[in-house]
């Protein structure tokens, strides 16, 4: 990480301290942040910034406005990586000058917008959309929002396959909420909201709408009773006029604030938190036996790091789908933790409801490691056993959910590298056919540990690093799918799979969204090893009633999941052909492929390297400083991720003990086949084999 010099800083402070001065009309500052590492900060004057605002918006010029705001949410999130008291100050008066010019460039849209309509005399989709948004105006976020994506991240997703277009516009947005507008039969709006195999629609948009918010469409002339129910099916809310939207948003309101306050109560009872005076404190009324204040939710004070994270406007400046568990120390009576998570990209926007998901996800996984008995980490996505998917155990679990959908994810991802039509696909294709006509090579790849470096000191355990590796093998099968033994070709066509495709699935299996839960949950599977481990030694735990107890308890999920549903889901993508390819080569050599690959990932085994204090000061210098100030406000560490902290007393049957609320987590088991036999269909089909009964197959 490069480091600010003391002068740069102050040069910030002082400009954005008095651009704040200087406008004495400007929104209140918000909340404390957090701090963030990113690069140096760049010498840009916030003021001249807003002259440019200024200046966008008398011309009528909205989207460099935007550009400009987009400059001022990257120097706040510079400021951020300062984490001296005078760095937040600057950063919070930064983010009180972008509330104020997005507010001014959002309002200056809307108006112009109503103009522009009043003079043409027209009112067509433009005017209902001001008129909508002007009837919301205190709630809007941005109004006529193009979002369009960099070339580069493009390609990046073609490489893989993946060549959607993400571009979008959204009509109006609120902090809870994307509203579109149609004054026509609506048919191009479902569309735009729903998507096409080609264009990624504004549900599931993760460019325009990370969040997941849902949509509200506005139709004040109504829409055809087909469409309405397809929209509808969907998820999408449908409102006639100004009143309904109005109404609709105060119930979504509603539900929002409710949920959350469900999702904190359960991350309390999933951390097992006990307010200081023990367990016999109990909230009544809002009042604890001995007659003071009951904790608000997640902590008893209200005032700890994570706490302090989930209640401020931007989360913290925290990207919370990478939270994970990485310190926990377990001394008598007392039990402290805590995470680690990447900072927010500058105007990143965040769901709070997702982001309590994922502080209970962590916990939860914990508790799932901790109380069923290893040789139950297995799933097995083979189509020809439908009946042996999962242990009944972890099937109940969203331990066990997560490790099914973490197989189905992996397949999917070799699917989309093995593509032909990408250039790796076309090399790994030409490179195993070589001179022949066809070839026959099976083999198994599967996920497990890789490099584990942990710090233990005394009672407390810091991990410092715990990255994933795959692995593939030859394997010979027998039956219809056995390949003639030729150990030469066997070895050429193992080291271009090792060399070519896995590097490429292990780099997403570590760095890719979809493939967070099983990061998460390995962070507590390393965490869970070394609570086993000191169980093992004698030492008194916060958990020793809950090793190998069995006690799913109220981590069981309640929401209707199957692991029969993933299964299904993998069989269905067999029979749609979802990876199935055509493949000519050139030189007068037809040939059409066919590959189906079981996987697998094996937790079983876990063997951390474990550091001295001299080696974890020169991995991540000042850690312990950051872990104990992470107890009550998130605080940056030196490698910029940010850790956020809490505590609690342990007691009774210790901590998790009632853990409750939504889990994520990874996918352990045993190891799995991998087939490929070049034939009259080009199919990748991907699965787990394991289960406890079964002799474990090591590379």
């Amino acid at each position: 990480m490069r480091t600010r010099s003391p002068r740069r800083t102050a040069v910030l402070a002082a400009a954005v301290i008095a651009l704040a001065s200087a406008a004495p009309g400007a929104f209140a500052s918000p909340r404390a942040a957090g701090s963030s590492a990113t690069a140096a900060v760049a010498d840009e004057d916030p003021n001249a910034i807003v002259q440019r605002i200024d200046a966008d918006l008398k011309a009528n010029d909205f989207d460099a406005a935007d550009e400009e705001i987009g400059k001022l949410r990257s120097l706040w999130a510079k400021a951020r990586q300062d984490t001296t008291s005078r760095g937040q100050q600057a950063a919070n008066r930064l983010q009180g000058v972008i509330d104020q010019q997005a507010r001014r460039v959002v309002d200056a849209k809307i108006d112009y917008a109503l103009r522009q309509s009043t003079a043409t005399k027209q009112q067509g989709e433009r005017y209902w959309e001001a008129v909508i948004a002007g009837a919301i105006r205190p709630q809007v976020t941005g109004f006529n929002q193009k979002f369009r994506e960099s070339p580069l991240d493009r390609r990046r997703r073609a490489q893989q396959g993946d060549t959607a277009n993400r571009d979008a516009e959204i009509d109006v947005e609120t902090a809870t909420a994307i509203v579109e507008v149609t004054v026509g039969e609506g048919s191009g709006k479902a569309t735009q909201i729903l998507g096409t195999p080609s264009r990624v629609g504004l549900l599931n948009n993760p460019l325009a709408n990370p969040a997941g918010k849902p949509v509200i469409l506005v139709a004040p002339k109504g829409l055809k009773p087909q469409l309405a129910t397809r929209l509808r099916s969907a998820g999408v809310k449908i409102v006639n006029n100004q009143t309904e939207l109005r109404d609709e948003l105060a119930a979504l309101d509603r539900s929002r604030q409710a949920a959350k306050r469900q999702k904190k109560e359960q991350l309390r009872a999933n951390l097992g938190l006990n307010c200081p005076g023990g367990p016999n404190k109990e909230s009544i009324g809002g009042m604890t036996a001995r007659g003071v204040p009951a904790a608000s939710a997640p902590g008893c004070s209200g005032d700890d790091g994570l706490s302090n994270a989930l209640d401020s406007k931007d989360l913290g400046g925290v990207d919370f789908s990478t939270l994970e568990l990485r310190y926990l120390s377990d001394s008598p009576g007392s039990v402290k933790y805590s995470f680690s998570a990447s900072p927010a990209a500058p105007g990143a926007e965040q769901d709070s409801l997702a982001a309590l998901d994922a502080a209970t996800t962590s916990t939860a996984d914990l508790r799932t490691w901790l109380v069923l008995n290893p040789n139950k980490f297995w799933v097995n996505l083979n189509p020809t056993e439908p009946d042996r998917i999962i242990d009944p155990a972890l099937g109940e679990t969203n331990a066990g959910r997560a490790l099914l959908d973490a197989d189905l994810a992996m397949k999917r991802t070799e699917g989309r590298l093995l593509n032909p039509k990408t250039a790796l696909g076309e090399r790994y294709w030409n490179a195993l056919l070589g001179s022949a006509k066809k070839t026959c090579y099976t083999s198994r790849m599967w996920i497990v540990p890789g490099d584990v470096e942990v710090r233990e000191d005394g009672s407390s355990l810091y991990v410092i690093k715990a990255s994933l590796n795959v692995k593939a093998k030859t394997d010979h099968l027998s039956g219809n799918y056995a390949c003639p033994s030729d150990p030469a070709a066997d070895a050429r066509n193992e080291r271009l799979e090792q060399t070519l495709v896995v590097p490429k699935i292990v780099e997403a299996v570590n760095t890719a969204p979809e493939y967070a839960p099983i990061r998460r949950a390995f962070l507590a599977r390393v965490v869970a090893e070394w609570i086993r481990q000191r169980h093992q030694e004698g030492h008194h735990t916060s958990f020793d009633k809950l090793i190998d107890s069995g006690d799913i308890g109220p981590a069981r999920l309640t929401n209707g999941w199957r692991p029969r549903q993933v299964f299904d889901d993998y069989v269905h993508s067999i029979q749609r052909g979802e990876f199935t390819y055509r493949h000519t080569v050139h030189e007068g050599r037809g040939v059409v492929t066919y590959k189906m690959t079981l996987g697998g990932v094996d937790f079983s085994r876990l063997d951390p390297t474990r550091l001295s204090a001299a080696q974890m000061r020169q991995r991540q210098p000042g850690l312990p400083q950051t872990v104990k100030a992470s107890g009550t406000r998130p605080v940056a560490a030196s490698d910029g991720s940010i850790w956020l902290g809490e505590s609690a007393g342990s007691s009774g049957g210790g901590l998790w003990s009632r853990t409750t609320g939504t889990l994520a987590s990874f996918a352990t088991g045993r190891t799995g086949l991998a087939i490929l036999i070049v034939v009259a269909l080009a199919v990748v089909a991907f699965g787990i084999r394991g289960g406890a009964g079964r002799r474990r197959q090591e590379p």
